[in-house]
């Protein structure tokens, strides 16, 4: 009497392995957009964070110095609002929202890459662009501001504010994810 042992060959048939190919190509192509849109937001909140620590540092130095300092882009020597390109606290001994040669470079910071960066201030609850944000000597702003940094598809979504006070507070607008925020003056963030 002979026995003969069947072994079973351990492993997976080419029909299992393109299943499971197919099926984790299938999550991929779904899980994309969404880590790609996450990133994006991350993105958008991280260099909000950078301008609302750069305008806290310029608050500061405003009060520990008591002398006006100005935040903005500078173009040769002129504030010229483009804050995306990166932007320079000073001390504008002159109030010209210009440096002078008397003026004191005290940091500069990176701009917001290829996202978009605008400072609005409101005139009749109407925004209106500015090309610079100063604080007096007691740290205070004096007018309501709003920083708003849009990715770089201008997404209103994705879009995040950075929000100063007439005293000169720095604070970010609430982020809701899938919403638009709104700014210092209640409307909805809109991105250039």
């Amino acid at each position: 009497m002979s026995f003969t042992m069947r072994t079973r060959i351990l492993g997976f048939t080419l029909l299992e392995l393109l299943v499971v190919i197919s099926i984790a190509a299938i999550l991929i192509a779904l899980a994309v957009p969404t880590f790609s849109s996450t990133v994006k937001r991350i993105r958008t909140q991280s260099q909000a964070r950078d301008v609302a620590s750069a305008l806290s540092y310029a608050r500061s130095e405003a009060a520990s110095r008591g002398r006006r300092v100005t935040v903005c882009h500078l173009n040769g020597n002129i504030c010229d609002g483009a804050w995306g390109a990166g932007f320079t606290v000073f001390v504008d001994g002159a109030a010209q929202n210009t440096m002078d040669p008397t003026d004191i470079v005290l940091r500069e910071f990176q701009g917001v890459g290829t996202n978009t960066a605008k400072l609005y201030h409101y005139a009749a609850l109407v925004a209106v662009a500015d090309s610079s944000l100063s604080f007096n000597g007691r740290g205070e702003a004096g007018e309501s501001l709003s920083f708003v940094v849009c990715d770089r598809d201008n997404d209103p979504r994705l879009a995040r504010a950075v929000l100063v006070s007439p005293v000169g507070q720095v604070n970010f607008a609430a982020a809701t994810i899938g919403a638009v925020s709104s700014d210092i003056g209640g409307n909805a963030l809109i991105c250039p």
